[in-house]
């Protein structure tokens, strides 16, 4: 038997944990709760019974406890400028995709290795897999601090190295409520946060009760990390607004996840995120690679597996796949880091360069800050970004920036300005900004209606923001007009090159005429002066000098026209005539 914090746990117990036959994670003491439930698949006895304990991954899909964690925070800076209707339609119905929709570069296969023992190829789970040990001693857990709009920032280090958001995301899964019921007697799966709040919460063996599985998932995030009073509000609030999108996302990865689980542990071949995409197991396959957090909810998995294997729903699915594909480039290059965190890898990489908030967001939408060629240059071109759309911002960020603050103001080494950003992008819009969207403070940032409050003639309009399909309508206008623009530079310099080798062709068709032409007047002259001296006649004087004679009136070549010399005889030239003779004088 071994001792740890004064429970006793033997070989068995630990083997159990190890091979994940057990619950690997408890309440915040570290002890497993028990919970009741009721006949309804995920409901909960009237009675105030202990917590059940939370099904734990097994150790093959688990992933060591100091895997990144790549749901750690938003750093999705740019949607893919869909509408809100496409983004709820394509979070509740379809099944796959992350919060960058396809354009984070490093949010696809990090941490993904094979086995160890080479039989069976490990599918690590997309971020952390297992919740620290607890209990951890509140001296011990890290001092975090909220930071912009959604960030953390480590303040102290402690016990682990986890991020709050990755330790929230584990416990939406560890607190899955499965089937919820409805008023009307009915029950449905807990697909949003909004689920969470619903369900009343049970204490567990501490006597903790937390009203809801929703207050649970928040309050239990501080058994591993704790915050500075004056922040505490704040950081809850953080909390609770970051909940929403990690429910979304983990019923996102479900169906991929599944479909690379039943690949690797039932056919021994490990497939990425875009193959295990286009791939539609059956139902029998899909039951068999249940995840962890969905082990105590059949039903619910069952209702999933059934909206999955409908064809409907898989056109939907391949709709809404064929409309992210047609996102020019990635959405940034990021991938699973915040804009800060990616301004600190670049000054890193390119010798401590300071680096703002816009060139940073400017330089996500480049490349990787690991790579030497990545830099911000303001003359650079749409080319040069990931998406046409960057640079229009950037370029009408500075000019609002300059009439805000003068010709000389350079926005690329000043912080955001977030008032700028409002009138740019008529506020928020589906409750992001136009413009570094996790980096403003949403605290000092005012809001559209008091910026419209105090709007004169003299300051910078709001303008609307473009819709999606505007976007996508002046990118292909422009795209558009570029080619056509292309198309009749080429078709000009082809026009050009073929009048002048017409032109060439015909000057020197002219010369090779003019040339037979003299030739053949020539041979026709010397026939006839033959012939009359054949008939012995004289003939008259040619109009031609015969081939190879000079012309009498050629001179010499090195005389010029204009000079002042004395003329000079021409030379004796040919004639067929003698000369006449004088009359002698009388």
């Amino acid at each position: 038997m071994v001792g740890k914090g004064g429970v006793m746990r033997t070989v068995q117990s630990l083997y159990q944990k190890a091979t994940g036959k057990r619950s690997a994670e408890g309440s915040g003491s570290g002890r497993s709760r028990m919970k009741s439930r009721g006949s309804r698949g995920g409901g909960r006895r009237r009675g105030r019974g202990s917590r059940a304990p939370s099904p734990s991954p097994s150790v093959h899909e688990s992933e060591e406890e100091e895997e990144e964690e790549v749901r750690g925070q938003d750093a999705s800076e740019e949607p893919q400028q869909q509408e809100a209707s496409e983004e709820e339609h394509e979070a509740s119905e379809d099944g796959d995709g992350g919060e960058d929709g396809g354009g984070g570069e490093d949010d696809e296969e990090d941490g993904e290795e094979d086995g160890a023992s080479g039989d069976v190829p490990k599918v690590w789970e997309r971020g952390p897999a297992r919740l620290p040990p607890r209990p951890i001693p509140f001296e011990r857990r890290p001092l975090v601090r909220p930071k912009g709009k959604r960030g953390w920032e480590t303040i102290v280090p402690g016990d682990h190295k986890r991020l709050p958001a990755g330790i929230l995301g584990l416990l939406c899964k560890a607190h899955f409520p499965g089937m919820v019921p409805l008023r009307d007697g009915g029950e449905e799966p807990a697909l949003t946060w909004a689920h969470y709040k619903r369900v009343p919460d049970v204490p567990d063996e501490d006597g903790r009760d937390f009203r809801t599985v929703a207050d649970r998932v928040v309050g239990e995030l501080w058994d591993f990390f704790r915050v500075e009073p004056e922040y505490r509000d704040r950081a809850v609030r953080w909390a609770y607004d970051a909940c929403p999108k990690l429910v979304t996302d983990m019923h996102h990865e479900a169906r991929v996840q599944a479909v690379r689980s039943y690949y690797a542990k039932f056919l021994g071949t490990k497939i990425d995120k875009k193959q295990a995409r286009t791939i539609w197991p059956s139902k029998e396959e899909y039951r068999k690679v249940i995840p962890w957090w969905c082990a105590a909810h059949k039903p619910c998995w069952d209702y999933f597996v059934a909206r999955w294997c409908d064809p409907e729903w898989q056109k939907q699915h391949e709709a809404c796949r064929e409309r992210r594909l047609k996102m020019p480039g990635p959405a940034h290059h990021q991938g699973n880091r915040t804009l800060d965190a990616y301004a600190a890898s670049w000054s890193q990489a390119h010798d401590g360069r300071e680096c703002p908030p816009l060139m940073a967001w400017a330089l996500a939408h480049k490349g990787k800050a690991s790579s030497s060629t990545v830099d911000y240059n303001p003359e650079d071109g749409p080319e040069a970004y990931s998406n046409p759309t960057v640079h229009a911002r950037l370029r009408q960020y500075t000019e609002m920036a300059r009439e805000k603050h003068g010709p000389e103001w350079n926005p690329s080494t000043e912080d955001l300005d977030g008032e700028i950003i409002m009138r740019l992008g008529e506020g928020k819009k589906h409750g992001r900004y136009w413009i570094g969207d996790s980096t403003l403070d949403t605290a000092s940032t005012p809001t559209l209606s008091e910026i419209r409050a105090r709007s004169s003639s003299s300051t910078p309009p709001i303008r609307p923001r473009p819709s999606a399909a505007q976007l996508q309508f002046e990118q292909s206008q422009t795209q558009l007009r570029e080619e056509m623009e292309a198309k009749l530079q080429e078709q000009e310099k082809r026009h050009r090159a073929e009048m002048q080798r017409q032109q060439e062709e015909m000057q020197r068709e002219m010369q090779e005429r003019d040339a037979r032409m003299q030739v053949e007047m020539q041979r026709q002259m010397q026939m006839m002066l033959h012939q009359w001296h054949n008939n012995g006649m004289l003939p008259p004087p040619l109009p031609l000098p015969p081939i190879g004679t000079p012309s009498p009136t050629q001179g010499t070549p090195n005389i010029s026209v204009g000079s002042n010399n004395q003329p000079v005889s021409p030379p004796a030239a040919w004639s067929p005539f003698p000369p006449y003779p004088r009359p002698p004088p009388i």
